[in-house]
């Protein structure tokens, strides 16, 4: 061996990411980070598109609201389910046949729903559905995490989600185009539509991007090692960063749909919004929390991931106390709207950056762990907005959860990950 090569193998022996899969920073094709970003808001269109449709159902079906309301919860309780299976999945058998078999169901689902005549059928093709839609959020932030990590993987994070919320500020409005143009089951037809136009992109473009099997031949020689499922999950459960950054995850996520349970109380009966100021506050949130995620994707060039996350929650923080104290003191109704966009500009340095820290050690299990993520932004919410609806779903009831969110994600990363601490290297 030359003076050369053991110069190599000491370096090597040296780094300390021997032995895990590192990712490649390469700039991946514009097209490629579309099909990450719609696979991503599969869910978000599956949901949202969905909503405009409830009545006009509930009419034809010859159903109840209440029943009517479940064929969402249904696809939710779906999701929940759906990501503990397809995240093992993914690591076992690579990244393309799950979810290109969560594609097709995806689209035979939503072909059972489009001609569904009874509500028994529409809600068991809706828990199906949320289940299949599962699979291609998980493989959206596993594949992100196989190419790329610290810096980049918070930066391609942000810009991904440039793409994801779009999703919650169209789909509401081009379902309700395609409920008067064709009735309700004319959305479920776009949505087999646009399941498989992804399913063809993801065969034609989207490689496997798997630790292993990217390393394989053009025919596939070598098999992909099987992962055990179980040894990943007791990892994972032993990681506290991971599981506390997971929970961060979904509490980031409720600060939102906090607002979504109350907007329409908050701005339409308490502040006297008309029906199209209301649109326009949402969308302005929306924004807001799409713009905050492309100016993470800048600032983390310059700044530690950790430094921007500790500054975004007391960002965050401080805009709570501030719209609580305004909506004591002064009820000014601008000023509380601001105070709500600022919340939400912060809200995806949050998620992009933690999301980023919490996958670094997990690169051979990152269909697991993403996964655990998923479950968390989908149980988190879904809870906390059912407490804030139950406290009143008001402005006093929105300020108490702002405040007690964004005190539990600083408790949880000061005393839980090193977020807050100190010496943290290798962003």
């Amino acid at each position: 061996m030359t003076e050369k090569s053991n110069v190599i193998v000491r370096v090597a022996e040296k780094n300390p990411l021997k032995g895990k899969a590192k990712p490649k920073y390469e700039k991946p094709d514009s097209h490629w980070i579309f099909i990450l970003g719609f696979l991503a808001a599969v869910p978000a269109f599956s949901g949202d598109m969905y909503l405009p449709s409830l009545t006009a159902l509930m009419v034809e079906l010859n159903t109840t609201q209440e029943i009517a309301q479940l064929t969402i919860s249904t696809a939710m309780l779906g999701a929940a389910v759906g990501q503990l299976i397809t995240g093992p999945a993914l690591d076992r058998f690579g990244r393309r046949h799950p979810v290109m078999i969560g594609l097709f169901v995806h689209i035979v689902m939503s072909i059972v729903c489009a001609t569904a005549q009874n509500i028994v059928v529409l809600l068991i093709a809706r828990i199906i559905q949320g289940a299949a839609n599962s699979a291609a959020n998980v493989t959206a932030l596993a594949v992100l995490r196989d190419k790329f990590e610290g810096k980049k993987g918070a930066q391609m994070m942000s810009r991904l989600v440039l793409i994801i919320g779009i999703a919650p500020l169209l789909a509401p409005t081009v379902g309700s185009a395609l409920v008067d143009f064709g009735g309700w089951r004319t959305v479920f037809w776009l949505l087999a539509l646009m399941g498989a136009g992804l399913l063809v992109a993801v065969w034609r473009k989207l490689p496997d991007t798997h630790p292993t099997r990217s390393k394989l031949g053009a025919n596939g020689e070598r098999a992909v090692p099987r992962n055990n499922f179980i040894n990943d999950f007791k990892a994972l459960a032993k990681d506290r960063q991971f599981i506390f950054l997971a929970m961060s995850q979904g509490l980031s996520g409720s600060l939102f749909m906090s607002w979504v349970v109350c907007a329409p109380f908050v701005t339409e009966d308490a502040w006297g919004f008309s029906p199209y100021l209301f649109a326009l506050a949402f969308a302005a949130n929306g924004v807001c929390t799409v713009t905050g995620a492309q100016i993470n994707a800048f600032i983390v060039k310059r700044f530690p991931l950790r430094n921007i996350m500790r500054f975004a929650i007391c960002m965050q923080l401080g805009a709570g106390l501030l719209f609580l104290a305004l909506l004591t003191f002064t009820g000014n109704t601008p000023i509380l709207l601001v105070a709500i966009c600022v919340m939400f500009l912060f809200q995806n340095m949050q998620m992009a950056n933690g999301f980023t820290i919490a996958m670094a050690p997990h690169a051979t299990r990152a269909g697991t762990a993403a996964s655990i993520i998923g479950v968390s932004n989908s149980i988190i919410p879904s809870i906390l907005s059912a407490i804030v609806g139950f406290i009143g779903g008001n402005s006093p009831a929105l300020s108490i959860m702002f405040i007690a969110i964004t005190v539990t994600i600083f408790t949880v990363q000061a005393f839980g990950t090193d977020v807050f601490g100190r010496g943290v290297k290798n962003e």
